[in-house]
């Protein structure tokens, strides 16, 4: 049985001229259905100290994959992105902005091959990981659908 997760992609923002805006793919009554594979769906949030580590997602705990996961953090944060293929690992590393959603519609992936080739090694999301070096105590919201 299939679940439904509707989400919203809007924003405001005042322009160089001082005129507020509204941006983004639906209007603010309206959002966006994702169908998930199964019925599980959880959150998670979690208190790093400065220089923390911790491991927010894990497929051989959680499940065996996700169709959506959402990450927010109350101070700027890295985002370690890791796959494995065959004992192979392989990571990215991005920051993670305060205040500004971090979203994956998928835990697929690719690594290697061509940069403009897309034809790598395909690959599934294992774990994800998050990292505090803002210089204080950060908080950090996970919510995950598979």
């Amino acid at each position: 049985m299939a679940n439904n997760l509707t989400t919203w992609s809007r924003f405001s923002y005042t322009d160089d001229r001082g005129n507020a805006r509204s941006a983004g793919l639906r209007t603010t009554d309206t959002g966006i259905t994702v169908s998930l594979g199964s019925e599980v769906f959880f959150e998670m949030e979690y208190s790093l100290a400065n220089t923390a580590k911790t491991k927010v997602w894990d497929r051989t705990i959680h499940t065996s994959d996700f169709d959506y996961l959402f990450i927010l953090t109350s101070q700027n944060m890295n985002i370690q992105l890791t796959s494995n293929s065959s004992g192979d690992d392989k990571f990215l590393v991005l920051e993670v902005v305060k205040n500004i959603p971090f979203i994956l519609g998928s835990d697929y992936s690719e690594s290697g091959g061509a940069v403009d080739g897309f034809n790598g090694t395909a690959r599934v999301l294992g774990e994800v990981w998050l990292e505090n070096l803002s210089g204080s105590t950060g908080l950090a919201y996970l919510a995950v659908g598979t």
